[in-house]
């Protein structure tokens, strides 16, 4: 079966009708959350400018937010939401 983006990382459009447990949204193993590492940030830096290449600023600044969430200290992700911001993006 197909992936799109917003699957493979967790952010569902709708629910399928034969959904399963998909090993991609599973915590790992040790019980830690995939969003306390430093790799989750670069996958939310990067998936928020493939969204922005394709033009879904919405998605590109949630995604962002995210990393900066994991992260307040990331000052390439501040500009990059600081020119979405002023439409430079």
């Amino acid at each position: 079966r197909k992936r799109t983006v917003k699957r493979a990382f967790g952010q569902r459009a709708e629910p399928e009708a034969d959904a399963e447990e998909d090993p991609v949204d599973a915590a790992p193993a040790d019980g830690a959350s995939p969003e306390d590492s430093v790799f989750a940030q670069q996958l939310y830096d990067h998936l928020g400018d493939v969204f922005l290449k394709l033009g879904d600023r919405d998605n590109a600044r949630l995604n962002w937010e995210k990393s900066l969430k994991l992260d307040p200290a990331q000052e390439k992700i501040k500009t990059k939401l600081l020119k979405l911001g002023n439409n430079g993006g």
